[in-house]
């Protein structure tokens, strides 16, 4: 039965009875305010009725929004400076409704062994954890776009002309410092503050809460003490091997992971490993008791992150095979190894290779130097004297060759020709490469090269979607591998 309410011609024999007030508006007899009838499209092409109030239907618009549990769990392991990329840009993914990202199921578990800068002044004054690395990682992950002062001003450092007591020290260090103290020392809840400050949803985590030192064992036996002092070492000895020290003589010799660790990496569905220093920034998590042992069982797919760069004094020439096997001495296997492809810019390529130069010949100057004042003191050290002179001039006959010849040297980490990988290792190739400015230790800027947050973070989720596209963990790379890789 059709409702004459819905039609688009009234009858003229209605019974409602309208009188028109002097605004225009209609008006009915008894009612203050009545519903004059549904408002009509006077469209004869479109006959569809534009407003029924009486008769509205609640609607639901369907939202592109993925769902919470579509999101991966992703453990981040690393520090320095390459782990706060990869969170820069899972934060930035994370806002796009077109990215299973949710922050909330992210967890950065970062290195806590620097004792150089402001955070070993704070440790040697204060005896605490180290909070530089950390301090990069709470604000690569806090939102500068509604809070751009705040992550200003934890990043603010002091400089030279401060009081001594200040020099040097970022607010962001000394804030964690403070967090500290007003806890008792609790360094746990200390964390907790902050990241309620911050309003971050991730989980970050130091690997362990026992304060340790990091050593290295060079190949020519002599042991480094000393995060700060492993690349700035005198010697031109290759590391054979690290571990760690406990800074209390009246500690277990344990080093018990913090709560949270195992968990996190035993949940996960990715695990990366890096970016960041091999020996001083990633290495070191599998020191502590329980975390290779975790990462062996996990099911979730594990992630190498190679550096762009090799480092003075830590992978010199390193290819990307020789950063795999230092992991697999550790007891660790990887499922997948993302390398950048694209080449340095000539004249960034040029900067870095004057800088390492310059760095070489300083370090052979101070061992020279060393040596020297030995010899003054002590006749008996004259031999050894001797000795490091003439190493000394092969260095620099070395370094000379280098600077006639910089076509021939390694800067970056790259996959080689006829590269010895494991059979079982995903080799990922891309372009990863972002140049950024940053004031350098003169006070001038320079440009400096880092991972591009975002196509970093867009490379490691491609690999999650090949892991729940299979399960059973043996998805193809995304892309084909390079030609001249060699399969072991």
């Amino acid at each position: 039965m059709e409702d004459k309410r819905l039609s688009r011609d009234p009858s003229p024999e209605s019974p409602r009875t309208t009188s028109t007030a002097s605004d225009g508006r209609s008006s009915t007899p008894g009612h203050f305010k009545p519903w004059p009838g549904p408002r009509v499209n006077p469209s004869p092409l479109r006959p569809q009725i534009l407003n029924t109030r009486p008769f509205r239907k609640k609607t639901t618009m369907k939202c592109t929004l993925p769902h919470p549990d579509s999101s991966p769990k992703i453990v981040c392991m690393g520090g320095g400076t390459g782990l706060p990329q990869l969170l820069r840009g899972l934060k930035k993914l994370s806002r796009s409704t077109h990215n299973r990202i949710d922050m909330a199921k992210i967890t950065a578990i970062v290195t806590a062994f620097d004792d150089g800068g402001s955070s070993g002044r704070i440790i040697q004054d204060y005896e605490m954890l180290p909070p530089g690395d950390l301090r990069r990682c709470l604000i690569a992950l806090a939102d500068e776009q509604s809070e751009p002062l705040l992550v200003r001003f934890l990043e603010h450092r002091f400089d030279d002309k401060e009081h001594d007591h200040l020099a040097g020290h970022s607010v962001g260090n000394l804030l964690l410092l403070a967090l500290t103290q007003i806890h008792g020392g609790d360094f746990r809840k200390a964390l907790l503050s902050v990241t309620k400050l911050l309003s971050l949803q991730s989980t970050i985590l130091f690997p362990t809460l026992s304060p340790a030192t990091l050593c290295a064992r060079l190949s020519d036996g002599h042991i480094i003490r000393g995060e700060s002092h492993i690349a700035q070492r005198r010697g031109h000895a290759s590391i054979a091997s690290i571990f760690l020290e406990h800074r209390d003589d009246a500690a277990t010799r344990a080093f018990e992971p913090m709560d949270g660790v195992l968990e996190a990496i035993d949940t996960a569905d990715l695990i990366s490993l890096g970016p960041g220093s091999l020996f001083t920034s990633v290495l070191p998590h599998f020191l502590v008791d329980g975390i290779v042992d975790a990462l062996n069982r996990t099911s979730a797919r594990r992630v190498y992150i190679c550096n762009l760069m090799t480092e003075v004094g830590e992978t010199d020439n390193f290819s990307v095979g020789d950063h795999l096997r230092h992991l697999n001495r550790m007891g660790v296997n990887v499922d997948a190894v993302i390398v950048n492809n694209r080449p340095l810019p000539p004249p960034i390529a040029l900067a870095y290779e004057e800088e390492r130069c310059r760095l070489s010949y300083q370090k052979t100057l101070r061992r020279l130097d060393h040596a020297f004042n030995l010899a003054l003191h002590d006749r008996s050290q004259t031999n050894e004297l001797e000795k490091t002179i003439a190493e000394s001039a092969q260095r620099l006959s070395r370094l000379t060759h280098r600077m006639a010849h910089p076509e021939h040297n390694i800067l970056q980490v790259l996959v080689r020709e006829e590269e010895d990988i494991p059979e079982h290792v995903a080799v990922i190739q891309r372009d990863l490469l972002a140049e950024e400015e940053i004031m350098g230790d003169e006070g001038r800027p320079k440009t400096v090269i880092r991972h591009d947050p975002e196509k970093l973070a867009r490379c490691l989720l491609e690999l999650d979607e090949g892991v729940r596209a299979d399960p059973g963990g043996n998805a193809p790379p995304p892309h084909p591998e390079p030609h001249g890789v060699h399969r072991s």
